[in-house]
Protein backbone atom coordinates (compact mmCIF):
# COMPACT_ATOMS: atom_id res chain seq x y z
CA UNK A 1 0.00 0.00 0.00
CA UNK A 2 1.39 3.39 -0.99
CA UNK A 3 1.77 5.96 1.73
CA UNK A 4 0.00 9.25 1.27
CA UNK A 5 2.34 12.20 0.80
CA UNK A 6 2.16 14.89 3.42
CA UNK A 7 0.75 18.17 2.20
CA UNK A 8 2.76 21.37 2.23
CA UNK A 9 0.69 22.61 5.17
CA UNK A 10 1.36 19.47 7.21
CA UNK A 11 5.07 19.69 6.47
CA UNK A 12 5.16 23.32 7.49
CA UNK A 13 3.40 22.73 10.80
CA UNK A 14 5.02 19.60 12.12
CA UNK A 15 4.59 19.02 15.85
CA UNK A 16 7.31 20.80 17.83
CA UNK A 17 9.58 18.71 20.08
CA UNK A 18 8.83 18.08 23.75
CA UNK A 19 9.67 20.93 26.05
CA UNK A 20 12.52 20.77 28.51
CA UNK A 21 16.11 20.10 27.53
CA UNK A 22 18.14 19.46 24.40
CA UNK A 23 20.23 16.33 24.06
CA UNK A 24 23.18 18.38 25.28
CA UNK A 25 21.30 19.14 28.49
CA UNK A 26 20.75 22.83 27.82
CA UNK A 27 17.36 24.45 28.08
CA UNK A 28 15.63 25.06 24.76
CA UNK A 29 14.30 28.50 24.03
CA UNK A 30 11.15 27.22 22.33
CA UNK A 31 8.15 25.69 24.01
CA UNK A 32 6.63 22.31 23.31
CA UNK A 33 3.19 23.84 23.04
CA UNK A 34 3.92 27.37 21.88
CA UNK A 35 0.83 28.31 19.90
CA UNK A 36 2.78 30.92 17.93
CA UNK A 37 4.56 27.95 16.27
CA UNK A 38 1.42 25.90 15.65
CA UNK A 39 -1.07 25.43 12.91
CA UNK A 40 -4.57 26.10 14.32
CA UNK A 41 -5.50 22.46 13.75
CA UNK A 42 -2.83 21.38 16.24
CA UNK A 43 -4.03 23.54 19.10
CA UNK A 44 -6.69 21.15 20.54
CA UNK A 45 -4.23 18.23 20.62
CA UNK A 46 -1.57 20.36 22.29
CA UNK A 47 -4.10 21.62 24.81
CA UNK A 48 -5.09 18.02 25.63
CA UNK A 49 -1.45 17.01 26.05
CA UNK A 50 -0.67 20.00 28.25
CA UNK A 51 -3.60 19.56 30.60
CA UNK A 52 -3.75 15.77 30.67
CA UNK A 53 -7.43 15.41 29.81
CA UNK A 54 -7.02 11.64 29.84
CA UNK A 55 -7.04 11.80 33.64
CA UNK A 56 -10.78 12.48 33.57
CA UNK A 57 -11.67 9.34 31.59
CA UNK A 58 -12.38 7.19 34.67
CA UNK A 59 -16.09 7.03 35.45
CA UNK A 60 -16.64 7.27 39.19
CA UNK A 61 -19.66 5.08 39.77
CA UNK A 62 -21.05 4.87 43.33
CA UNK A 63 -19.93 1.25 43.51
CA UNK A 64 -16.38 2.10 42.41
CA UNK A 65 -16.12 5.00 44.84
CA UNK A 66 -17.34 2.85 47.72
CA UNK A 67 -14.85 0.10 46.91
CA UNK A 68 -11.95 2.53 46.56
CA UNK A 69 -12.69 4.25 49.87
CA UNK A 70 -13.12 0.96 51.71
CA UNK A 71 -9.76 -0.25 50.42
CA UNK A 72 -8.12 3.08 51.30
CA UNK A 73 -9.46 3.04 54.86
CA UNK A 74 -8.29 -0.54 55.28
CA UNK A 75 -4.78 0.31 54.10
CA UNK A 76 -4.67 3.43 56.27
CA UNK A 77 -5.71 1.34 59.27
CA UNK A 78 -2.90 -1.11 58.64
CA UNK A 79 -0.39 1.78 58.54
CA UNK A 80 -1.42 3.43 61.81
CA UNK A 81 1.20 1.77 63.98
CA UNK A 82 3.95 2.27 61.40
CA UNK A 83 3.33 5.93 60.65
CA UNK A 84 3.37 8.50 63.45
CA UNK A 85 1.38 11.19 61.62
CA UNK A 86 -1.51 8.79 60.91
CA UNK A 87 -1.69 7.86 64.60
CA UNK A 88 -1.86 11.55 65.48
CA UNK A 89 -4.60 12.17 62.91
CA UNK A 90 -6.64 9.26 64.26
CA UNK A 91 -6.80 11.05 67.58
CA UNK A 92 -7.98 14.34 66.07
CA UNK A 93 -11.61 15.42 66.35
CA UNK A 94 -12.89 15.55 63.70
CA UNK A 95 -10.56 13.01 62.11
CA UNK A 96 -9.66 14.10 58.54
CA UNK A 97 -9.04 10.47 57.57
CA UNK A 98 -12.79 9.88 57.93
CA UNK A 99 -13.62 12.64 55.46
CA UNK A 100 -14.50 10.58 52.38
CA UNK A 101 -14.66 13.58 50.07
CA UNK A 102 -11.13 14.63 51.00
CA UNK A 103 -9.77 11.07 50.80
CA UNK A 104 -11.34 10.67 47.35
CA UNK A 105 -9.47 13.76 46.19
CA UNK A 106 -6.18 12.17 47.17
CA UNK A 107 -7.15 9.05 45.22
CA UNK A 108 -8.04 11.06 42.11
CA UNK A 109 -4.74 12.90 42.13
CA UNK A 110 -2.86 9.58 42.23
CA UNK A 111 -5.07 7.95 39.58
CA UNK A 112 -6.69 5.73 42.21
CA UNK A 113 -3.40 4.09 43.22
CA UNK A 114 -3.83 3.26 46.91
CA UNK A 115 -0.16 3.24 47.91
CA UNK A 116 0.57 6.50 46.09
CA UNK A 117 -2.49 8.13 47.67
CA UNK A 118 -1.43 7.03 51.17
CA UNK A 119 2.07 8.37 50.55
CA UNK A 120 0.63 11.75 49.51
CA UNK A 121 -1.70 11.81 52.54
CA UNK A 122 1.20 11.18 54.90
CA UNK A 123 3.38 13.87 53.31
CA UNK A 124 0.44 16.29 53.20
CA UNK A 125 -0.23 16.12 56.93
CA UNK A 126 3.44 16.05 57.88
CA UNK A 127 3.80 19.38 56.07
CA UNK A 128 0.60 20.74 57.62
CA UNK A 129 1.95 19.84 61.05
CA UNK A 130 5.19 21.66 60.25
CA UNK A 131 3.43 24.78 58.98
CA UNK A 132 0.45 25.15 61.33
CA UNK A 133 1.18 23.01 64.39
CA UNK A 134 -0.55 20.12 66.11
CA UNK A 135 -3.64 22.08 67.18
CA UNK A 136 -4.60 22.83 63.56
CA UNK A 137 -3.82 19.42 62.14
CA UNK A 138 -7.39 18.14 62.01
CA UNK A 139 -9.19 21.45 61.42
CA UNK A 140 -9.82 23.79 58.56
CA UNK A 141 -7.55 26.81 58.39
CA UNK A 142 -9.27 30.18 58.32
CA UNK A 143 -8.01 33.67 57.64
CA UNK A 144 -7.79 34.13 61.42
CA UNK A 145 -5.10 31.44 61.55
CA UNK A 146 -2.68 33.58 59.53
CA UNK A 147 -0.38 35.77 61.59
CA UNK A 148 0.72 39.33 60.84
CA UNK A 149 3.66 38.29 58.66
CA UNK A 150 1.47 35.81 56.76
CA UNK A 151 -0.99 38.60 55.97
CA UNK A 152 1.82 40.82 54.68
CA UNK A 153 2.83 38.03 52.33
CA UNK A 154 -0.77 37.55 51.21
CA UNK A 155 -1.21 41.29 50.58
CA UNK A 156 1.93 41.38 48.44
CA UNK A 157 -0.08 39.51 45.81
CA UNK A 158 2.81 37.33 44.74
CA UNK A 159 0.73 34.19 45.18
CA UNK A 160 -3.02 34.14 44.64
CA UNK A 161 -5.75 32.36 42.70
CA UNK A 162 -7.67 34.07 39.93
CA UNK A 163 -11.41 34.80 40.20
CA UNK A 164 -12.11 32.90 36.94
CA UNK A 165 -11.22 29.45 35.71
CA UNK A 166 -9.71 28.41 32.41
CA UNK A 167 -11.94 27.27 29.55
CA UNK A 168 -12.03 23.70 30.91
CA UNK A 169 -13.15 24.78 34.36
CA UNK A 170 -9.78 24.40 36.08
CA UNK A 171 -8.68 26.71 38.88
CA UNK A 172 -5.87 29.08 37.90
CA UNK A 173 -3.21 29.98 40.48
CA UNK A 174 -0.88 32.93 39.89
CA UNK A 175 2.66 33.29 41.21
CA UNK A 176 5.22 36.08 40.79
CA UNK A 177 8.19 35.86 43.11
CA UNK A 178 9.33 39.35 42.09
CA UNK A 179 6.27 40.69 43.93
CA UNK A 180 6.50 38.45 46.99
CA UNK A 181 7.49 39.84 50.35
CA UNK A 182 7.96 37.54 53.32
CA UNK A 183 9.88 37.62 56.57
CA UNK A 184 10.69 33.90 56.46
CA UNK A 185 10.04 31.16 53.87
CA UNK A 186 7.51 29.64 56.26
CA UNK A 187 5.24 32.66 55.76
CA UNK A 188 5.27 32.03 52.02
CA UNK A 189 4.64 28.29 52.38
CA UNK A 190 1.67 28.95 54.66
CA UNK A 191 0.18 31.28 52.04
CA UNK A 192 0.85 28.80 49.21
CA UNK A 193 -0.92 26.14 51.26
CA UNK A 194 -3.76 28.45 52.28
CA UNK A 195 -4.49 29.77 48.79
CA UNK A 196 -4.22 26.40 47.05
CA UNK A 197 -6.36 24.50 49.54
CA UNK A 198 -8.94 27.28 49.51
CA UNK A 199 -9.68 26.49 45.87
CA UNK A 200 -11.16 23.15 46.94
CA UNK A 201 -14.06 24.92 48.61
CA UNK A 202 -15.62 25.60 45.22
CA UNK A 203 -18.28 22.93 44.65
CA UNK A 204 -17.46 22.47 40.97
CA UNK A 205 -13.71 22.11 41.47
CA UNK A 206 -12.54 18.59 40.51
CA UNK A 207 -9.06 19.02 41.91
CA UNK A 208 -7.16 20.22 38.84
CA UNK A 209 -5.21 23.46 39.05
CA UNK A 210 -3.14 25.43 36.55
CA UNK A 211 -0.13 27.42 37.79
CA UNK A 212 0.99 30.60 36.04
CA UNK A 213 4.48 31.75 37.00
CA UNK A 214 4.56 35.31 35.65
CA UNK A 215 8.10 36.69 35.78
CA UNK A 216 8.27 39.53 33.25
CA UNK A 217 10.72 42.27 34.14
CA UNK A 218 14.45 42.34 34.90
CA UNK A 219 15.86 39.25 36.57
CA UNK A 220 17.32 39.89 40.03
CA UNK A 221 19.27 37.12 41.81
CA UNK A 222 18.35 38.77 45.13
CA UNK A 223 14.65 38.07 44.50
CA UNK A 224 15.07 34.43 43.51
CA UNK A 225 15.71 31.82 46.18
CA UNK A 226 16.25 28.44 44.56
CA UNK A 227 15.47 26.47 47.73
CA UNK A 228 12.23 28.39 48.39
CA UNK A 229 11.10 28.05 44.76
CA UNK A 230 11.80 24.31 44.81
CA UNK A 231 9.77 23.77 47.97
CA UNK A 232 6.91 25.91 46.64
CA UNK A 233 6.64 23.73 43.53
CA UNK A 234 7.02 20.62 45.69
CA UNK A 235 4.05 21.64 47.84
CA UNK A 236 1.90 22.34 44.79
CA UNK A 237 2.78 19.21 42.83
CA UNK A 238 3.48 16.55 45.47
CA UNK A 239 1.69 17.30 48.73
CA UNK A 240 -1.82 18.63 48.09
CA UNK A 241 -4.97 16.72 47.09
CA UNK A 242 -4.85 18.76 43.89
CA UNK A 243 -3.55 17.83 40.44
CA UNK A 244 -1.13 20.29 38.86
CA UNK A 245 -2.66 19.95 35.40
CA UNK A 246 -0.68 22.71 33.71
CA UNK A 247 2.28 24.99 34.33
CA UNK A 248 2.86 28.23 32.39
CA UNK A 249 6.15 30.09 32.82
CA UNK A 250 6.10 33.64 31.42
CA UNK A 251 9.24 35.78 31.14
CA UNK A 252 10.98 38.38 28.97
CA UNK A 253 14.51 38.41 30.41
CA UNK A 254 16.70 35.66 28.93
CA UNK A 255 18.24 35.09 32.36
CA UNK A 256 14.93 33.57 33.44
CA UNK A 257 15.64 30.61 31.15
CA UNK A 258 17.75 29.24 33.97
CA UNK A 259 14.76 29.45 36.32
CA UNK A 260 12.56 27.76 33.70
CA UNK A 261 15.08 24.93 33.47
CA UNK A 262 15.08 24.50 37.24
CA UNK A 263 11.28 24.55 37.33
CA UNK A 264 11.05 21.67 34.85
CA UNK A 265 13.41 19.66 37.06
CA UNK A 266 11.46 20.45 40.24
CA UNK A 267 8.15 19.51 38.59
CA UNK A 268 9.23 15.95 37.95
CA UNK A 269 8.94 13.80 34.85
CA UNK A 270 5.14 13.63 34.58
CA UNK A 271 4.30 17.24 35.42
CA UNK A 272 7.11 18.52 33.18
CA UNK A 273 5.22 17.16 30.17
CA UNK A 274 2.45 19.64 30.96
CA UNK A 275 4.75 22.64 31.32
CA UNK A 276 5.05 25.39 28.73
CA UNK A 277 7.05 28.60 28.60
CA UNK A 278 6.03 31.91 27.06
CA UNK A 279 9.00 34.13 26.27
CA UNK A 280 8.18 37.71 25.34
CA UNK A 281 6.80 40.96 26.67
CA UNK A 282 3.99 40.99 29.20
CA UNK A 283 1.54 41.62 26.37
CA UNK A 284 2.91 38.75 24.29
CA UNK A 285 2.72 36.43 27.29
CA UNK A 286 -0.91 37.40 27.78
CA UNK A 287 -1.66 36.43 24.18
CA UNK A 288 0.08 33.11 24.77
CA UNK A 289 -2.02 32.43 27.87
CA UNK A 290 -5.19 33.37 26.00
CA UNK A 291 -4.53 30.59 23.50
CA UNK A 292 -4.82 28.13 26.40
CA UNK A 293 -8.21 29.44 27.48
CA UNK A 294 -7.05 31.62 30.38
CA UNK A 295 -8.96 34.85 31.04
CA UNK A 296 -6.06 37.32 31.04
CA UNK A 297 -8.34 40.16 32.16
CA UNK A 298 -8.23 38.58 35.63
CA UNK A 299 -4.45 38.48 35.81
CA UNK A 300 -3.17 40.75 38.62
CA UNK A 301 -0.72 42.32 36.19
CA UNK A 302 -1.24 45.01 33.55
CA UNK A 303 -0.31 44.80 29.87
CA UNK A 304 2.81 46.77 30.76
CA UNK A 305 3.87 44.19 33.36
CA UNK A 306 2.97 46.24 36.46
CA UNK A 307 1.29 44.63 39.47
CA UNK A 308 -2.42 45.25 39.98
CA UNK A 309 -3.73 43.66 43.17
CA UNK A 310 -6.84 45.82 43.50
CA UNK A 311 -9.28 42.89 43.65
CA UNK A 312 -7.21 40.96 46.17
CA UNK A 313 -6.81 43.87 48.55
CA UNK A 314 -10.48 44.82 48.26
CA UNK A 315 -11.40 41.26 49.21
CA UNK A 316 -9.07 41.28 52.22
CA UNK A 317 -10.48 44.60 53.45
CA UNK A 318 -14.07 43.48 53.01
CA UNK A 319 -13.44 40.12 54.66
CA UNK A 320 -11.93 41.85 57.70
CA UNK A 321 -14.87 44.27 57.81
CA UNK A 322 -17.35 41.40 57.74
CA UNK A 323 -15.63 39.59 60.59
CA UNK A 324 -13.99 37.02 58.32
CA UNK A 325 -17.32 35.74 57.00
CA UNK A 326 -17.59 34.28 53.49
CA UNK A 327 -16.88 37.18 51.17
CA UNK A 328 -16.05 36.50 47.50
CA UNK A 329 -12.98 38.15 46.03
CA UNK A 330 -14.69 39.30 42.84
CA UNK A 331 -17.98 41.09 43.30
CA UNK A 332 -18.81 40.93 39.57
CA UNK A 333 -17.86 37.38 38.66
CA UNK A 334 -19.44 35.53 35.77
CA UNK A 335 -21.33 32.53 37.11
CA UNK A 336 -20.18 30.16 34.36
CA UNK A 337 -16.45 30.64 34.91
CA UNK A 338 -16.13 32.00 38.42
CA UNK A 339 -14.29 30.68 41.43
CA UNK A 340 -14.61 32.16 44.90
CA UNK A 341 -10.93 32.96 45.09
CA UNK A 342 -9.80 32.46 48.66
CA UNK A 343 -13.49 32.08 49.45
CA UNK A 344 -13.91 31.80 53.19
CA UNK A 345 -10.21 31.14 53.51
CA UNK A 346 -11.03 27.60 54.45
CA UNK A 347 -8.85 24.60 53.92
CA UNK A 348 -8.41 21.19 55.41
Amino acid sequence: MMKRKASATELEYQSPPQCGFNESGSVRRGSAFNNFEMHPSQTPAAHSNLYGDELEDVEETPMLVKELLENLHFELGSCLEKTNILSILKGCSPCPLENDDLMLRFLRVERYNLQSAIKRIVKHYEMKLELFGHEKLGTRITLDDLDHEDMKTLRSGGFQSLPSRDRDGRVVVYERFQSLTYKSPKNLFRIVWFVSMSTMEDAGHKGHIVLISFQTGPFSPDLFDRVVYKKTIHILSKLLPLKLAGFHFCFDDVRFRMVWGLATIYLGKEAKQRAVNHEGTALECRYGLMSYGINVDDLPVTVDGADDHTKLRRWIEQTHAEGHELVPLCLNRRKDTSLCTLSAGLMR
